[in-house]
C-alpha cells in the first residue's frame, strides 16, 4: 500500500512537471532588451534565463523571460519591449527535418552503404534510456589510429535547435558520399578520423516536437529532485569552471547547470568519448541561432594566454566565418558563461574548439525553427566552413601559415618529376618553393627560382633533368611573412635505370592508385613506388 501511494505521488509530480513545463509561453514573455555592453549581457545571463539572440551591432538581445523576472529586469534599469508575436502561428510543414529516429535511419543507411569507411556505434545513453549514436568516418573505421588527427562534430545540445542535426548529417553525407569521387573528400577520409554526433539531446528534442507543435524546450529531461521543473542545460554541465557565471543553480532556469559537473549522462558520455581518443585535435559544437563563430573562453573576458593557441582560434574562426558570412568572436564577447563544451574541451583537454551559432539572425520568434527551405543553404555554407576546420585539423596552428590536403610526386619520362599540391588556405603568403635532395635526410635545395605564385587553387611543378636510376626526395616549403613558414613532405620519385624497359609517362589521373593525399601528417612510406604524401 505504501509503495502504491508513493508511486501515485511520484506520478502526480511528473504529470504536474510536464504540464508546468509544457506551458512555456504562458509563463514567459518574449523580450527585446537593450544590452549594448558585454557586462550588461552577463548581468542578464546570470538571472537564469537563456539568451536566444545577440545583435552586437545594434546592442540588443532577445529572450523568452520568465514573467516573475520582469520586475527584476526593470529594477536593474534595462530598457525592453515585447515584440508582437503569434506563438501559435509556427510553420506546420517541417517534414524535411530529421527527428531522432530519422537521423538514426540516415546514419544507418550511410553505414550500410559505405561500411569500408564508416562505423556507427553508441557511446552512451540518455536520462530516458535512449542511445547516443556516433558515426565514425575514416579509411579504417573499426580500428583507432592515434597517428591520425581526429575531429568531433556534435549537434543539438539544446533540444529546440533543430537545424543543428541537419548540418551534422549533411557533413557526414558529404564526406562519405564524396569518398572515391571527390579528391579532397577522399583525402580527408583517408587521413583523418571524423566523429559525427547528430544529437546529444534526443530526449529533449523528441519532447520539443511532441504533439505536432514546438515547445521551445532547451534542456534535457532530467527529473530534478525537490523540484517540479525538469531538465538540465547540457551546455552548462561540463567540468571546467562549472557552476559559475552565465549558469543557474535553480532547477527551473533554462540555464540550470545540474547538481555537479558532468551530472548528466549525455555530457558524461561525450566526455568519455573525447577522453578515449587522445588524437582529437578539434571539436565543433553546433548551436543556433545568431550567425556567429565562437571560440574560447566564455568564462572570462581575457584572451587565451598561449598566443599561438589564441591566434589559431582567432584566425580559424575568421576563415570559417568568411565561408558562412557569420561574425567571429570570443565567446565571452556575447556574455560570460561557464560549463560549456568549448571551454571544457580547450581548458581541460587543450583541444582547439569552436561553436557555430547557425542562422537565422533576424529578430524572429521562430529563429530556432527556420522553415525547411532554410536547411539546404545553411548546410552548404556550414559545410564550407567545416571543410576549413578539417583541412587544418592535422595541425591547427598551421592556419597561421598554411596546410595542404594534397602533395604528390610522380615520375614523368624521360627524366622529370611532376609535383602537385593543393592548400586549404594561405595566410599572408610570399609563395612556395620546391626543395630536392638525393637522400631523405639529405641537404635539400630549391629547384625553382624565386617563389611559385601563391593563392592558386591547385599547383603543379615539373622538375626536369633527373638522372636515370636515382631516387629523389622533395620537400614543399611555404613562406609567409614573419615566422609563418612551414614545410611539407618528403615525397619521393624513383627514376628508372637506362635499361629499364618498363619506364612510362606518369598517369595524369589524380585519382589513380599511385597517388595519395594527406592533410598534414607524414607519409609512413616515404619510399613508395612513385609518390605519396609527406604532408
Amino acid at each position: 500500500m505504501k509503495r502504491t501511494l508513493l508511486s501515485l505521488i511520484a506520478l502526480s509530480l511528473l504529470l504536474f512537471a510536464a504540464a508546468a513545463q509544457a506551458d512555456f509561453f504562458g509563463e514567459r514573455t518574449y523580450l527585446r532588451i537593450e544590452a549594448p555592453s558585454v557586462e550588461d549581457r552577463t548581468v542578464l545571463a546570470n538571472l537564469g534565463f537563456s539568451i536566444d539572440y545577440v545583435n552586437l551591432e545594434e546592442g540588443y538581445l532577445t529572450a523568452w523571460v520568465p514573467n516573475d523576472l520582469l520586475p527584476k529586469i526593470k529594477e536593474l534599469g534595462f530598457l525592453y519591449e515585447s515584440p508582437v508575436v503569434d506563438t501559435k502561428d509556427f510553420p506546420a510543414n517541417y517534414a524535411p527535418y530529421h527527428n531522432y529516429n530519422e537521423q538514426l535511419t540516415a546514419l544507418q543507411d550511410l553505414n550500410t552503404q559505405h561500411p569500408e569507411i564508416t562505423d556507427l556505434f553508441t557511446f552512451g545513453q540518455t536520462v530516458e534510456g535512449r542511445n547516443l549514436w556516433c558515426l565514425k568516418i575514416s579509411a579504417n573505421p573499426l580500428q583507432d589510429d592515434p597517428s591520425l588527427p581526429a575531429v568531433v562534430i556534435v549537434a543539438e545540445h539544446h533540444a529546440r535547435e533543430i537545424l543543428t542535426p541537419e548540418v551534422a548529417l549533411y557533413t557526414a553525407t558529404q564526406l562519405v558520399e564524396g569518398y572515391g569521387t571527390d579528391e579532397k573528400m577522399t583525402a580527408y577520409v583517408d587521413n583523418h578520423e571524423i566523429y559525427v554526433i547528430t544529437t546529444l539531446n534526443p530526449d529533449g528534442s523528441l519532447f520539443d516536437i511532441q504533439g505536432g507543435s514546438f515547445h521551445m524546450w532547451r534542456k534535457n529531461r532530467q527529473v530534478n529532485a525537490g523540484s517540479a521543473c525538469l531538465g538540465v542545460d547540457l551546455n552548462r554541465n561540463y567540468g571546467y569552471k562549472w557552476g559559475g557565471v552565465g549558469s543557474s543553480g535553480m532547477a527551473c532556469a533554462d540555464t540550470y547547470h545540474g547538481t555537479a559537473a558532468f551530472s548528466e549522462p549525455e555530457t558524461a558520455a561525450l566526455r568519455d568519448l573525447v577522453n578515449a581518443h587522445a588524437n582529437i585535435t578539434t571539436i565543433l559544437s553546433l548551436h543556433s541561432h545568431a550567425k556567429l563563430v565562437l571560440y574560447p573562453f566564455g568564462y572570462t573576458y581575457e584572451h587565451i594566454a598561449d598566443q599561438i593557441d589564441y591566434y589559431t582560434h582567432k584566425t580559424l574562426a575568421e576563415y570559417m566565418a568568411a565561408e558562412t558570412k557569420f561574425t567571429p568572436t570570443q565567446s565571452s564577447g556575447l556574455y560570460l558563461t561557464t560549463g560549456d563544451t568549448m571551454d571544457w574541451a580547450y581548458g581541460v583537454k587543450g583541444i582547439i574548439s569552436f561553436t557555430f551559432e547557425l542562422g537565422p539572425s533576424q529578430l524572429d520568434v521562430t529563429g530556432f525553427y527556420p522553415k525547411p527551405s532554410f536547411i539546404e543553404p545553411s548546410c552548404q555554407a556550414a559545410f564550407n566552413a567545416i571543410d576549413v576546420l578539417i583541412g587544418f585539423s592535422s595541425e591547427p596552428s598551421y592556419v597561421l601559415a598554411t596546410n595542404v590536403w594534397k602533395f604528390t610526386a610522380e615520375y614523368k619520362a624521360p627524366d622529370a618529376a611532376v609535383l602537385k599540391w593543393a592548400s586549404v588556405r594561405e595566410t599572408r603568403p610570399q609563395g612556395w618553393k620546391v626543395l630536392r635532395a638525393e637522400t631523405e635526410d639529405g641537404d635539400y635545395q630549391a629547384v625553382n627560382d624565386g617563389f611559385i605564385q601563391p593563392n592558386q587553387a591547385a599547383y603543379e611543378y615539373t622538375d626536369e633533368g633527373l638522372e636515370a636510376g636515382q631516387t629523389y626526395y622533395y620537400l614543399l616549403h611555404y613562406e609567409g611573412t614573419g615566422q609563418n613558414d612551414v614545410d611539407f613532405g618528403p615525397v619521393s620519385v624513383e627514376v628508372p635505370g637506362a635499361d629499364d624497359d618498363d619506364a612510362s609517362p606518369a598517369d595524369d589521373d589524380d585519382n589513380d592508385d599511385n597517388d595519395s593525399a594527406d592533410s598534414g601528417t607524414a607519409d609512413d612510406d616515404d619510399n613508395d613506388d612513385e609518390g605519396g604524401c609527406g604532408c
